[in-house]
């Protein structure tokens, strides 16, 4: 299918993209944690995708190819978005949240424990955690060694133990 899609056909490129959609899609949100942004940047992933496709050479599995491509949209996303604008919209979700009385679901609070780490140790955690890769499949679509991948995990979860603890989510 990969090899008639770099070919040009643009059927096999759309049977790659429906099988591909969701778990771009999901990796997507779990790196930005809006559904909205998610979207947007699994259609951006698969546009770069679609124009890079007859440039894909193999070394590497369609799966590790179409990942890397969604994490670097969305760490351009990202990267374009102040901290500002981020620190207003979480004060503004916190303020709402606690005027409704409401308490934040596990899946909130880890969504936000994501957000202290960098960059970098977020990708590992969602790829290995999230997503169900091993260290060594992380490392090849980070373009990284698989050590790399082992100590971001490690020092994520030092840093993340803490914030889940305090917020009752883990023990």
């Amino acid at each position: 299918m990969v090899g008639q899609a770099t070919g040009g056909d643009r059927e096999s490129f759309e049977v790659l993209f429906e099988e591909h959609y969701q778990m771009i899609y999901n990796l997507s949100y779990r790196l930005c944690g809006n559904a909205h942004d998610a979207e947007d940047l699994t259609q951006e992933a698969f546009v770069k995708a679609a124009r890079a496709i007859r440039d894909f050479r193999g070394d590497a599995s369609f799966k590790s190819w179409i990942y890397r491509i969604a994490l670097n949209a969305t760490w351009d996303f990202k990267r374009k978005r102040k901290r500002k604008d981020d620190a207003h919209r979480k004060y503004a979700e916190e303020t709402e949240i606690a005027a409704a009385g409401c308490r934040r679901s596990p899946s909130e609070i880890v969504l936000a424990a994501l957000d202290l780490l960098s960059p970098r140790q977020r990708r590992v955690i969602v790829l290995t955690y999230f997503e169900g890769m091993n260290h060594s499949e992380a490392a090849e679509v980070l373009g990284c060694a698989e050590t790399t991948v082992s100590w971001h995990v490690f020092t994520a979860k030092k840093k993340l133990k803490p914030y889940l603890i305090e917020n009752g989510v883990s023990q």
